[in-house]
């Protein structure tokens, strides 16, 4: 581990007072690529990686109980991650064959005893790709996949992932040629309520929304860069009546470009105007959980704090990471990335 420490200006949530960023770089005892991960407290996060490979830590990061799912039909890549407590999760590999396993870990986590993993779902078509999973609260949740024929796969489970209902009939818009979803950090689909949307990029990048739990649909165009394979919306975060989508051009992850968007839902998805200094190729971007003006984004390197609703933005590290998530408290983020990488936050 390697602990950094950044002054910045923190009160309350309000930015008003000079303390300090702890900044701890963490290695996993294994190399993998992480995009998925779920911070349930301080102390307790999940991780899902390439390679099969999940973790999970207890107490901060100091030790990490590490294993696998291995199958010889496919190499997983869990890219969609759900945590039911902690001792157990939900995982979702990105990739056909597609597979919802549901890992139960023994109480006493000691990496020589070896997890269960149940099959909970499985699609074999050739043409499935899981971006994303998120759940409303402890039943319902969804997952959302690549079009195939045109058509957006959508899951919907009710009863905590134990059982998984296909629900993509109910989406009327169809995907355009080159239209698709980013499965860059599980987070181009969100949850709250009775609202759920997804965000696309490729030929063009659009919000695709429901208000009543998927049971019908609505579209809006973002304006963020698009028309190109690698460019569109790779993470949406929702707080409250704001929704903020970012992206950018992968290819090109340096270039000055529409990368971030933020709307007012239950204003007709009004858009708000914003002066953001930020100019990079955002891979992940969090809402703090108790204030809607402090976000954090993770970018194509480094990692960027707002404290004023998307506009400004101040560096406090400069290495990449796939994906990020707050903690419920706010006192503590994670971020992960390439090979087995976690930087651990503490405000």
């Amino acid at each position: 581990m390697i602990l950094l420490s950044t002054a910045f200006c923190f009160c309350n949530y309000a930015w008003s007072q000079n303390i300090n960023i702890i900044q701890t770089e963490i290695s996993l005892p294994v190399s993998a690529s992480i995009r998925a991960m779920h911070v349930l407290n301080d102390s307790t996060v999940w991780i899902g990686a390439a390679r099969g490979i999940f973790a999970l830590t207890q107490n901060g990061g100091k030790t990490w109980y590490v294993d696998s799912i291995k199958n010889d039909s496919a190499v997983f890549d869990f890219r969609s991650i759900h945590a039911i407590d902690g001792n157990n999760c939900l995982l979702l590999n990105a990739g056909s064959p597609a597979f919802i396993f549901k890992v139960i870990i023994p109480d006493k986590t000691d990496s020589a005893t070896k997890s269960e993993h149940v099959l909970q779902y499985q699609n074999t078509e050739k043409e499935i790709f899981f971006d994303a999973m998120q759940f409303k609260n402890s039943t319902i949740g969804y997952a959302i996949g690549d079009p195939i024929n045109k058509k957006f796969v959508l899951l919907k489970t009710e009863d905590g992932g134990n059982t998984w209902k296909n629900i993509s009939d109910n989406i009327s818009y169809t995907a355009a040629e080159g239209e698709a979803l980013f499965a860059a950090s599980n987070s181009t689909l969100t949850v709250q309520n009775n609202f759920i949307a997804f965000a696309t990029g490729g030929s063009q990048s659009r919000i695709i929304y429901s208000i009543n739990e998927g049971k019908s649909w609505s579209a809006i165009s973002t304006k963020l860069i698009q028309g190109a394979v690698m460019q569109g919306a790779f993470s949406m975060d929702m707080h409250d009546n704001l929704l903020v989508v970012a992206g950018g051009d992968y290819d090109h992850k340096d270039s000055v470009c529409q990368n971030l968007v933020l709307f007012e839902v239950q204003k007709q998805f009004k858009n708000i105007t914003l002066n953001s200094t930020l100019h990079k190729m955002i891979s992940c971007i969090q809402f703090h959980p108790h204030n809607k003006n402090i976000l954090l984004a993770a970018c194509l390197p480094g990692i960027y704090l707002s404290q004023n609703l998307c506009n400004d933005w101040i560096l406090i590290n400069n290495q990449s990471y796939n994906t990020l998530r707050w903690s419920p408290t706010g006192k503590v983020a994670y971020a992960a990335g390439a090979d087995g990488k976690v930087l651990k936050l503490e405000f």
